[in-house]
């Protein structure tokens, strides 16, 4: 991958992150509703220092499974009735 193409490719990104930024820190978006990117690095590094962020990580992770888990069933069930 060439240099010009790895700036390309991440540039999107990051100038997307950077409005968010902004928006929030004018008041454009309210930070009630959704985080400034600042705020979320920053909650992150608290958790990753006082060391509960692989527990919360894991409940996160055990929901979104089960979830996902109550949908397929449902959808093997749906698909089986249509039958």
């Amino acid at each position: 991958m060439s240099r010009l193409s790895a700036v390309t490719r991440y540039s999107s990104p990051v100038g997307l992150v950077l409005l968010w930024q902004i928006a929030c820190s004018v008041n454009l978006l309210s930070t009630r509703g959704v985080a400034s990117p600042l705020q979320i690095a920053v909650t992150g590094w608290m958790l990753v220092r006082d060391r509960t962020l692989p527990f919360n990580l894991g409940v996160s992770l055990l929901r979104a499974g089960s979830s996902l888990g109550l949908i397929d069933i449902q959808a093997i069930q749906i698909m089986t009735a249509a039958r």
